[in-house]
């Protein structure tokens, strides 16, 4: 698991892009994480620590999410 800023992020973007392929990026803003980098085939695993993280996110089922979005279209 990586922590990150964005600042540092947005200056080394590409850097933390192929670095979520081998472990979480984690992105804080104003001391608290606020997003997560992660390979897409562990996108729910990386959800269910940020909620662990944080006890205030709920898990959300992107895939299933993006997949309603495009039946009902």
């Amino acid at each position: 698991m990586c922590i990150v800023s964005i600042t540092e992020l947005s200056h080394n973007l590409d850097e933390y892009l192929e670095r979520s392929n081998r472990e979480d990026v984690f992105i804080k803003k104003d001391g608290r994480i606020v997003s997560v980098l992660t390979a897409p085939a562990k996108r729910g695993d990386a959800l269910e620590a940020l909620d662990s993280i944080s006890g205030r996110y709920p898990y959300v089922d992107y895939e299933r999410t993006l997949a309603d979005r495009e039946n009902n279209r």
